[in-house]
């Protein structure tokens, strides 16, 4: 899990509950190492997220590759610290951590067993989707989602599915950003 923005200020119990949580909703308590960093909480906190995630970068300037490869880094720290099998290192994210599931899935399709964005935007994998065709790719979107509007992420999936992509999608009916979807 990359981290999220508006976790920028959240003092480290309440980050560490919430992905408690998380692992509860995904039944991965016992049998999975999960991995959060706080690098997309940092780079909001200090303001350099909006900059550097801007859809259009000039040349040389920090992009959404340079926030790819910082978060490869953190996953390629923890395979070095703990017994982490890195054929089965999964990505997945809800939100803005979601967008960086899509992106970090298309960045390095050779590096994750599968990715998982959930309630994302899709805006910025889709020139790269076909990078995706060999990864397995799970996407929940919520049909109300007034933030990430759920044709978008049809679309996306369709796109995907279209190129040979092995897509599962479940889509929520009802299910808005967060409420009624995730939880």
């Amino acid at each position: 899990d990359p981290g999220h923005g508006s976790f920028e200020d959240a003092k480290e119990k309440d980050v560490e509950q919430a992905m408690e949580n998380w692992l509860g909703v995904a039944g991965a308590r016992d049998d999975a190492v999960y991995v959060r960093t706080r690098v997309l909480d940092r780079l909001s906190a200090d303001k350099r997220y909006d900059e550097w995630s801007k859809p259009r970068r000039p040349s040389g300037k920090e992009n959404l590759d340079t926030l790819a490869g910082i978060l490869l880094d953190a996953v390629r720290d923890a395979s070095l610290r703990y017994p982490i099998d890195p054929d089965r290192v999964h990505v997945e994210g809800l939100s803005q951590t979601g967008f960086w599931a899509w992106w970090l899935g298309a960045f390095a399709p050779d590096r994750f067993a599968s990715v998982a964005p959930m309630i994302a935007w899709t805006w910025h994998v889709r020139k790269v989707l076909p990078s995706l065709r060999g990864v397995p790719v799970f996407v929940l979107h919520g049909t109300n989602d007034a933030t990430c509007p759920w044709a978008q992420a049809k679309s996306a999936v369709d796109e995907l599915t279209g190129l040979g992509g092995d897509v599962t999608f479940l889509s929520e009916e009802g299910g808005e950003h967060v409420a009624r979807t995730w939880m």
